[in-house]
């Protein structure tokens, strides 16, 4: 499916379903790709600096070959070298995710401005990001989803959840929780189709940062040198994460808007008619009967009225 960029028809009239989410956030960032690569490749050296240096310091895990043969003492000392080397680990991928995390953001930003020069999104962009709520959101996000390993599939849980609280940030100007918050609101009733399209892209984006990485290992044998590729790389590829974000935020809050609008009515344009005489109302003097003021004759006998009330 093919989208002609210099149309300002709204591209985001209606919810897209999955297939066009894909295909409209890969179109999204094929064409704001060369905006966006100095972003990317700035912050790409950032996390590969970060992720090489992490990498150098971390311990070597040395397991024993027959734990059965230790004693008390030396499974505890293995159990602590163990412990240490995943700290490291989860230090990693905390810090590189956070730095990726946040050039995503302002990916965001910078597709919604694109945007918003080529057609109406029926949005007010802020003139600028608020830097501090960006990587505020991204630290307590990221933080949310790296604790929830401890109930295994909760970064896919999290990740859903939280998918949209950039969006929000830099393009509504909302605060911190506010973001996380509006996320859960547009995923929620739409997580399916959001967990699809978050996991399908993160497995874009790791698959072809892996295969790059897995290459030049074939001839460097340094891990260091593979986790600074692959870091860099990832980040080369992220533009594809901040384009599938503006698109399920853009198809969402549509939904969402229509959703909660007030259903229409055939009385919408109905203007209220005055109850004419209602309150002044008289007896026929024929049958007693209640008439009121704009009747000529009674209802009741068919008697005429002598006098208009």
């Amino acid at each position: 499916m093919s989208y002609d960029s210099s149309s300002n028809q709204d591209e985001f009239a209606r919810e897209l379903s999955i297939g066009e989410s894909f295909n409209k956030s890969f179109d999204l960032a094929g064409r704001n790709y060369l905006k966006l690569l100095p972003i990317f490749a700035v912050f790409g050296i950032l996390a590969a600096l970060v992720s090489g240096y992490v990498n150098s310091v971390t311990p070597a895990l040395s397991l024993p070959t027959n734990a059965s043969t230790l004693t008390p003492a030396q499974d505890l000392a293995a159990l602590s070298v163990i412990v240490r080397y995943l700290e490291f680990v989860a230090a990693n991928f905390f810090l590189t995710q956070v730095i990726l995390y946040v050039a995503a953001g302002i990916g965001v930003w910078r597709i919604c401005k694109s945007l918003g020069q080529k057609q109406d999104l029926h949005i007010t962009l802020p003139d600028h990001i608020n830097y501090v709520s960006l990587i505020l959101t991204v630290l307590i996000a990221a933080a949310i989803i790296e604790i929830s390993l401890i109930i295994i599939v909760g970064p896919l849980i999290f990740g859903t959840l939280f998918y949209l609280c950039l969006a929000s940030c830099t393009i509504e100007g909302k605060s911190v929780f506010s973001s996380l918050g509006r996320s859960r609101q547009l995923v929620s009733g739409k997580w399916g189709k959001t967990f699809i399209i978050f996991v399908g892209i993160q497995v874009v984006v790791y698959i072809g940062s892996a295969l790059i990485s897995g290459i030049i290992g074939l001839f460097i044998s340094s891990s260091v040198v593979t986790s600074i590729v692959q870091n860099f790389i990832m980040a080369l590829e992220f533009p594809l994460v901040s384009a599938s974000m503006v698109v399920l935020y853009f198809s969402f809050s549509r939904g969402h808007e229509r959703l909660i609008q007030k259903p229409p009515s055939l009385y919408d344009n109905m203007t209220p008619q005055p109850m004419g005489g209602f309150g002044k109302r008289s007896f026929c003097s024929a049958c007693g009967a209640a008439v009121s003021g704009d009747e000529k004759f009674c209802h009741n006998c068919g008697a005429t009225l002598a006098t208009q009330f």
